[in-house]
């Protein structure tokens, strides 16, 4: 069969229109749903697709306070 494509997360071009103070849903937009979710001190951070990949940290108001993007392999 076809190889499966890439995530939607996997694209660089993605990650550059996430910027601070983004809701949820717009992050979503972008990059889809996470592969892992943890909630922490200050509010929720998503993982694409876990700790070793990228993360957006979002704050108690659920905006974005923090981007890592994934390194690129």
């Amino acid at each position: 069969g076809a190889p499966a494509p890439p995530p939607i997360w996997g694209d660089p071009a993605k990650w550059a229109q996430i910027k601070q103070g983004m809701s949820w849903s717009e992050v979503r937009r972008l990059l889809g749903a996470p592969g892992r979710t943890t909630t922490g001190v200050f509010g929720e951070v998503w993982y694409y697709p876990d700790e070793s990949g990228g993360r957006v940290v979002f704050d108690r108001d659920s905006r974005v306070a923090e981007i890592d993007k994934p390194q690129a392999h």
